[in-house]
């Protein structure tokens, strides 16, 4: 992938303690977020993204207060802010699965590797048209295939545009994802997950970053 850099961090938290965070009245209950497999309860390691992709993006960087409820790794080089080298007017965020983390909320599937959830996702924004270019088609990856638009749906007061990105390795990081993209103003918004099967927690994620951004403008 040409022009990407990875700004991936070193863990410097031996913790697996997650951090409640503030955030506007949920749009989901609890119920809504166990089915989609859904957290606001935030790890270092986002926080950690956030304050490194604001070292290199010109537009506003927006930490996510809804994400997978998984265990993030801690490992060095799987997560972290991915920029790229000639465009600061977009951003991603980038988290890999702890694969190597006992699960503690997986029932009889406690085997180390064994735990369900979403293995990698990514949430990001920029300016529409830089977003547009940069993510959506194939403008820096070196294995050629644009992502596709599959579904378009309107959900709470906004439109949401549902892409599923070639199978990887096309599609950059974002391959074999599907990702909810939605318009605040001039910025798009977006949250990626590996798999199909994950369309409606991508839509929930990037329609709370919308709410983020909204109350940012």
């Amino acid at each position: 992938m040409l022009g990407l850099l990875f700004s991936l961090l070193a863990a410097t938290c031996t913790s697996d303690g997650r951090r409640p965070t503030a955030s506007a009245t949920p749009r989901l209950d609890a119920q809504r977020l166990e089915a989609l497999q859904l957290t606001r309860s935030i790890p270092e390691q986002v926080g950690e993204a956030c304050a490194e992709a604001r070292q290199f993006a010109t537009v506003p960087v927006l930490c996510p207060e809804l994400i997978p409820d998984i265990p993030i790794t801690h490992m060095n080089g799987s997560y972290g802010a991915a920029t790229f080298a000639d465009e600061p007017r977009v951003y991603m965020l980038t988290f890999d699965k702890d694969f190597f983390h006992k699960p503690t909320n997986c029932g009889e599937a406690s085997a180390r590797g064994n735990c369900p959830g979403v293995k990698h996702w990514i949430v990001g924004a920029g300016d529409a048209a830089v977003v547009e270019k940069w993510i959506l088609t194939d403008f820096v990856n070196e294995v050629k295939g644009d992502a596709n638009l599959v579904q378009t749906m309107q959900t709470d007061g906004r439109t949401v545009l549902v892409y599923r990105f070639p199978e990887y390795p096309g599609g950059g990081i974002n391959g074999s994802h599907v990702a909810a993209f939605v318009r605040v103003d001039d910025q798009l918004v977006f949250a990626s997950l590996h798999g199909t099967r994950w369309i409606h927690s991508a839509v929930e994620m990037a329609l709370d970053l919308a709410r983020l951004a909204s109350a940012e403008a």
